[in-house]
């Protein structure tokens, strides 16, 4: 049984009248939140649902993001025209971006729900069963909201200013809109410190108060998972080991010998911590991913490996991710060339994995090997490979390299899931798409809705 988030995406019926604004600086119309339409705590957990149900939306878990991440890094090459697009493959995004107005407005539009169902919780008499378990959940889609934005819209998170990543973060939102005049309420943008604090915070708080299995909700093991991730990106090897390590030697989960179990609705996976599930065709958490990726129909995605990651991926092709993942064919029955597309999307409908046991591998084998401890290292990492191998023949059996392998394993392991942006950023890449980790360009920029509201938003370009 998959340990993992199941949301049921329910019709909001018994809320009539809760359309909410655009965004919150947009100006609102027929924003009519009020405690007329909760009566119920059924209501309220409909009104949370809503939230995770915005995380599925396109621009956001759905995929959008994990394509601009894959695109943006040339991990991935595409023949996405337009003028999002453009500008992200030129490092020349503006206000006007598409793509990144769309993240950033999806994703704090989940946020606000999240922050309004708590506000509900804390308010209402009726909600006292039912007050921790939403603030909780709330609390978990706030940090992970942040957390991806963050990495999107903020220079990235500086170790050796730990302390004192005084850059602009973002405005870090934690009430939610029910009114005209909260509509228009100005957050300015914290730090990138800062920012990174809320979000920790916010996760440690939730992990307390969740339990580790919550009937398809978020769970104390999915706040857990996401710290390690935080902390990774950080380079905080010390807290990324300890929560990586909690998770590993729980025995809760454990590695798929199926490279597909995690994306196929229709095979089981012991080792997704948090993911979104897809239920058909017309209910596909994966929507945009397919759209993007998927070769195995009549038309050549739009999104493709490149040829680096191609070469990495099967330069032994006994490699099971190589077998599974990848499929090299003509585009068409005319040419006599081939080319490698990616074929880990190949369905009708996927789930969206956003934590899992295999990252919390590796995230403990390097944080292992920068912490010095390389035997522990080498033993993680080789779980992977071998994993991938079905068999130990091309385990590593010395140390030599061992951070270069690891993060090679990160690249193969984590193909066309939105990982590659983040993680050359995390490791101080001298060349993304041609400017250095930290370059400016490599960001987005405030979009253009947050700007007309909030025009005293400090800009990034």
């Amino acid at each position: 049984m998959k340990r993992s988030i199941y949301i049921i995406i329910l019709v909001l019926v018994t809320i009539a009248g809760c359309k909410k604004s655009d965004f919150l600086n947009i100006k609102p119309e027929n924003l009519t939140l009020t405690e007329e339409a909760f009566k119920t705590p059924n209501d309220v957990w409909a009104y949370l649902n809503s939230s995770y149900d915005v995380m599925r939306n396109g621009s956001y878990w759905g995929g959008n993001m994990f394509s601009v991440s894959e695109i943006w890094s040339t991990n991935c090459g595409t023949n996405k025209t337009g003028f999002g697009w453009s500008q992200i493959i030129n490092n020349s995004t503006n206000i006007f971006n598409t793509e990144g107005r769309s993240l950033w407005v999806e994703t704090y539009r989940s946020v606000d729900r999240a922050n309004y169902a708590n506000k509900l919780a804390q308010e209402l008499d009726f909600m006292s069963n039912d007050r921790d378990q939403i603030r909780a959940n709330s609390y978990f889609i706030n940090a992970v909201g942040h957390f991806e934005l963050v990495r999107f819209f903020a220079l990235p998170y500086d170790e050796n200013n730990a302390g004192n990543n005084t850059q602009p973060g973002l405005p870090i939102r934690t009430l939610g809109t029910g009114t005209i005049p909260e509509a228009f309420d100005i957050v300015p943008r914290s730090t990138v410190e800062q920012t990174y604090q809320h979000i920790i915070a916010y996760l440690e708080q939730a992990a307390e108060i969740l339990p580790e299995f919550n009937n398809g909700y978020a769970t104390s093991w999915a706040c857990k998972a996401f710290l390690a991730k935080v902390y990774f990106q950080q380079n905080n090897y010390d807290l990324a080991f300890a929560h990586a390590n909690e998770i590993i030697e729980s025995g809760v989960f454990s590695l798929d010998s199926s490279l597909t179990a995690k994306y196929d609705p229709n095979q089981s996976s012991q080792e997704v911590i948090f993911e979104m599930i897809s239920t058909a065709s017309g209910d596909n958490s994966a929507g945009t991913l397919t759209g993007d990726y998927r070769q195995d129909g009549t038309q050549n995605p739009s999104v493709f490996p490149a040829q680096d990651l191609v070469n990495q991926a099967g330069a032994v092709p006994e490699d099971g991710r190589w077998q599974n993942w990848y499929n090299t064919r003509p585009p068409d029955a005319a040419s006599s060339t081939e080319v490698t597309y990616c074929a880990k999307w190949d369905y009708d409908y996927a789930n969206v994995p956003l934590a899992s046991l295999a990252e919390m591998y590796l995230i403990r084998a390097e944080s292992a090997a920068k912490l010095g401890d390389l035997s522990q290292a080498l033993l993680d990492v080789n779980k992977i490979i071998e994993r991938a191998f079905g068999n130990n023949s091309n385990n590593l059996t010395n140390t030599n390299n061992l951070i270069v392998e690891i993060q090679k394993q990160r690249r193969l392991e984590f193909c066309f899931e939105g990982y590659r942006m983040h993680e050359l950023k995390r490791i101080k890449a001298n060349d993304i798409n041609g400017l250095p980790w930290n370059d400016k360009n490599l960001i987005f920029e405030i979009p253009d809705v947050e700007l007309n509201g909030n025009p005293d938003m400090i800009k990034n370009h």
